[in-house]
């Protein structure tokens, strides 16, 4: 995977978006032909006003023109450029030379917006009689109270949301090594000593280091060792705890080792490639002993994301793994109105791949209402997240060659990857939670385990239409009856499959036509091109990976829904890196 993009300054936090009232939160839409890289539910125009962020797109040409560097600059949120809070820059109107584009169907382009100096929300949009021409780039800097407007070059545009990140992860990536594009087990071990210069204290059994970011792939294919982390004095005896790019194995020193079992017990669902490694489900060894950051820890990982996301014009975020701890933090971070991004949690039980509805440590009674109103009211009048949703796990990750593959990895034909759970298990599961009327999104890399998750979906939704199969003794009657059914479910429940990354072509139809939602993070094809031939081989390359014009009707190029994303922070949260990787796949 490439480096991440290099973050900017944090943004003040402003109020969070109103929802609109006439859209829910899974609409998207579409650019040249393919769901633009976020998901967007924040419109101007609406009834409770408009909170939402802008970003300040200064675009010229075309999307695929220029290099990332300078689309990065195009597009930022309102409040980083502007910069500070303050009555100051809230009682401004504010007017684009390229427009305000609102997104509402009837009027969907202004010159200006107003914000309120009380709120910081939306008091009007509107274009002025006596404004400049379009083509005119000089800005005018005279204050709105007399009478004058600022002008911008550029366009504003409703805030972003991402369909799949992970907040705290993403927090704790901020302040802690960072580890994208090290070359070289070495490169490592500097960039864990100078971490270590800069936090004194760092490395202890009640502070270990923690790092994000190391990809095999650089270090000529083959996976570290304890040891590695132990050659260089200044790391000896350290705690130390690394995880890779994809966060799906972690790198112990041997410190963390001396504190595990010898030997080290067999964990079903995961798999340890070299002394220190440990991969998916194994992954629960090192981090038994891991010293947890308090809560006050926690919160500054929340809030520093939160900042950083904002930065990006980002506005909400569908969070894909919020264990209860987590939900905490958000309504308590809510009520301090500390929290001024829009959560959509997906939640994740404490053992995970488990039906914990009913324990009220794990979903409160509160939070059962499961109404898309209700829960968007709740959001808009207390700024909790949204909770309807479960995340549940099928396999790992391709670069740890952890993902379920139906084949042997072309580079490794000893290995077809790991189920995390059984299918049967995921099943079960997986239908309990649809028939407590949640949505269930599965993460699913491999073939076989996308396979694994539609079977499960496509079971779930198939029990809630027991009672209506046809009467005719025609099994294809009965067989679109059902279809019929789970289609009208899944339109209420609107079940994912988080990556669907690698799925056969008849996979990919199955899909379509139970209109399972894929959710996709375009610049994964981008971070994969190192070693996807080499694992997948041509054949299951160009065929199964990295579909997203497959997810369309060829017919007429619609779908059911694409929820695209990133990943953050495997990835960037750079939205505009996304949207080139889904258009061009590149982002340079």
């Amino acid at each position: 995977m490439a480096p991440p993009i290099a973050l900017r300054p944090p943004s003040a936090p402003r109020s969070p978006p109103s929802a609109s009232p006439n859209r829910s939160i899974f609409d998207f839409r579409f650019f040249s032909g393919i769901a633009l890289g976020c998901v967007i539910t924040t419109f101007l125009h609406n009834n409770a006003g408009i909170t939402s962020f802008l970003a300040d797109t200064r675009v010229s040409g075309n999307l695929m023109s220029g290099n990332l560097q300078q689309w990065r600059q195009q597009i930022m949120g309102l409040v980083t450029k502007n910069g500070g809070t303050g009555d100051d820059v809230r009682k401004r109107t504010y007017c684009y030379y390229g427009g305000v584009i609102t997104l509402d169907d009837e009027d969907t382009r202004h010159k200006c917006f107003t914000l309120s100096p009380d709120r910081g929300t939306f008091e009007r949009v509107f274009t002025p009689d006596d404004g400049p021409n379009i083509g005119n780039l000089r800005v005018e800097l005279t204050d709105a109270s007399e009478g004058k407007y600022i002008w911008y070059p550029g366009t504003a545009v409703p805030g972003f949301w991402d369909g799949h990140g992970h907040v705290l992860q993403y927090g704790e990536m901020l302040e802690s090594v960072q580890l994208f594009g090290a070359g070289s087990v070495e490169e490592v071990r500097r960039r864990v000593k100078e971490y270590i210069k800069q936090h004194p204290g760092a490395g202890t059994r009640e502070n270990w280091v923690r790092g994000i970011g190391w990809d095999q792939a650089y270090f000529d294919g083959k996976m570290p060792t304890a040891d590695d982390l132990a050659r260089d004095p200044k790391l000896e005896g350290l705690y130390i705890l690394l995880d890779r790019v994809d966060v799906h194995c972690t790198w112990a020193s041997p410190a963390v080792l001396s504190l595990l079992p010898s030997p080290l017990p067999e964990i079903p669902g995961g798999f340890t490639p070299s002394p220190g490694i440990f991969c998916d489900n194994s992954m629960t060894l090192p981090f038994s002993f891991y010293p947890p950051p308090n809560s006050t820890t926690l919160s500054s990982y929340l809030t520093t994301a939160q900042s950083h996301l904002h930065s990006y014009g980002i506005v909400g975020v569908h969070d894909a793994s919020v264990p209860a701890s987590t939900l905490r933090l958000y309504d308590a971070l809510a009520d301090a109105n500390k929290l001024s991004l829009r959560v959509y949690a997906m939640h994740e039980c404490s053992t995970r791949n488990s039906f914990c509805l009913n324990d009220p440590h794990e979903v409160p009674p509160h939070r059962r209402n499961l109404s898309l109103e209700h829960q968007i009211h709740h959001l808009q009048s207390t700024g909790h997240p949204i909770l309807r949703a479960v995340k549940l796990f099928s396999d790992g990750a391709l670069g740890s060659r952890g993902a379920a593959l139906l084949e042997p990895y072309t580079d490794d034909p000893t290995t077809s990857g790991t189920l995390l759970v059984t299918p049967e298990h995921l099943t079960n599961v997986t239908t309990s939670w649809i028939q407590a009327g949640w949505q269930v999104n599965i993460h699913a890399i491999g073939d076989r385990a996308n396979r694994v998750a539609l079977d499960a979906l496509i079971t779930g939704l198939r029990s809630l239409c027991t009672n209506s199969s046809s009467s005719s003794s025609d099994d294809d009657d009965d067989d679109d009856d059902i279809t019929t059914c789970i289609q009208s479910h899944q339109h209420h429940l609107r079940t994912r499959i988080e990556h669907t990354q690698i799925i056969t072509p008849s996979d990919q139809s199955r899909l379509l036509t139970h209109h399972i939602l894929p959710s996709l993070q375009p610049t994964h094809a981008i971070s994969d091109s190192r070693y996807a031939l080499s694992r997948l081989g041509p054949d299951r390359l160009t065929s199964s990976a990295y579909r997203i014009k497959s997810f369309l009707r060829p017919e007429n190029n619609t779908s059911n829904g694409i929820v695209m994303g990133s990943d953050f922070p495997v990835e960037s949260p750079d939205v505009v890196a996304g949207m080139r990787a889904a258009v061009g796949r590149r982002v340079y």
